[in-house]
């Protein structure tokens, strides 16, 4: 056990900085110390002595106990255990009663300012002859969890005992294999509580690395989706492209089409307005012609009636004589020669202009055509 006096001067050590050493024990009424007892000051090296069931022991369960070590861990098994009882060697004469409470007082020295701090813990036996723990800082109760922060905030750690190496500690981690080595070195620097901490926190990363690979995978299936979208967008896109190009040549296509459809629609009209002024002299002419052949019936029906009518008048005078009849029936047949001779030559004027009136109509058709 290594402590320091106020009148020493620290090691030359830079973790010295960092630590409150020891200065003195106050003990009352704790396990073999009767009454108040002061134990200290400690030096820089403090060697404790004496033969077996001198209270060497006592000592390391009296600094053990005000720093919060369990009585489980002190050699008893309640707390009111670890109260003095009186024994053969106590004063006979003066009548002996069991303490009902018993406390251990830690001084600690602040070597950079001086400050003292005085931790305490008592032990009071109930009614029930239970025994039950104060925890006091400079005389001020406080509850265990601010105790032991206290303490860890000079670097007295009680979990991890890193205060007293206690008896066959050295020969049991000796012993110990690698595994067992490695649970007491982060029992003692504290990282063995963290333990569970770690496991939650190793558990996210490994939770978190599993929802990093999935969302690395579904970002890859998701980049290898948007690569093949975006192949069939250029393919939709080159199609588009094509598809307008082909509606825009048929497009070109039918305008060409329309534009020689209406140049040879101009060239026709052209022609039929050329046509209609070369019909037009001979579709007068027709109309001439009809008209010459409306007045050759005319005149074709006033001569057939003029031969009806002489052929009626030769009829009636067959009655009369012969002699009578003679000189007027020579007459008559001049007359009729000569209308005969004339009826065929309108007959043939008519089948003239038929024929004429046919040619025409024949090419009227084929001009409209």
């Amino acid at each position: 056990m290594v402590q320091l006096d106020r009148q020493d001067s620290p090691p030359q050590n830079p973790l010295w900085l960092f630590t409150m050493p020891l200065y003195s024990v106050e003990v009352d009424n704790f396990k073999s110390y009767k009454g108040v007892q002061t134990i200290g000051p400690f030096k820089h090296f403090t060697a404790v002595i004496g033969p077996n069931g001198a209270g060497k022991s006592n000592l390391m369960d009296a600094i053990s106990f005000v720093l919060g070590v369990r009585s489980a861990q002190l050699r008893s098994t309640q707390l009111k255990d670890l109260i003095y009882k009186p024994g053969e060697l106590d004063d006979s004469s003066i009548s002996q009663e069991q303490p009902k409470k018993a406390s251990v007082t830690a001084i600690y020295v602040d070597h950079r300012n001086g400050q003292q701090y005085r931790f305490s813990r008592t032990i009071t036996v109930s009614s029930d002859k239970s025994g039950s723990s104060v925890y006091t800082i400079n005389q001020k109760v406080v509850k265990l969890e601010d105790y032991l922060a206290t303490l860890e905030s000079h670097n007295i750690l009680v979990k991890a005992k890193n205060f007293l190496v206690f008896q066959g500690d050295v020969e049991a981690i000796a012993s110990q294999n690698p595994k067992s080595l490695s649970k007491l070195i982060d029992q003692i620097s504290g990282s063995l509580e963290l333990a569970p901490e770690y496991e939650r926190k190793k558990a996210a990363y490994l939770e978190a690395s599993k929802n990093s690979n999935d969302t690395i995978a579904r970002r890859r299936v998701i980049n290898a989706e948007i690569k093949d979208f975006k192949q069939q967008k250029t393919e939709m896109e080159k199609y588009d492209l094509l598809c307008r190009e082909r509606d825009e040549s048929i497009i070109h296509h039918l305008l060409w089409k329309l534009f020689h459809i209406e140049s040879q629609i101009n060239e026709h009209l052209g022609s039929i307005q050329s046509k209609n002024e070369t019909l037009r002299p001979m579709r007068a002419e027709t109309a001439e012609l009809e008209r010459s052949v409306a007045a050759a019936r005319r005149e074709y029906a006033h001569v057939t009636k003029d031969v009806a009518q002489t052929e009626n008048e030769l009829k009636l005078k067959e009655k009369y004589k012969e002699e009578e009849k003679l000189p007027r029936l020579v007459d008559c047949e001049e007359k009729l020669k000569h209308l005969q001779k004339k009826r065929a030559n309108e007959e043939r004027a008519m089948l003239n202009l038929s024929k004429e009136k046919a040619a025409k109509e024949k090419e009227l058709a084929s001009l409209r055509r």
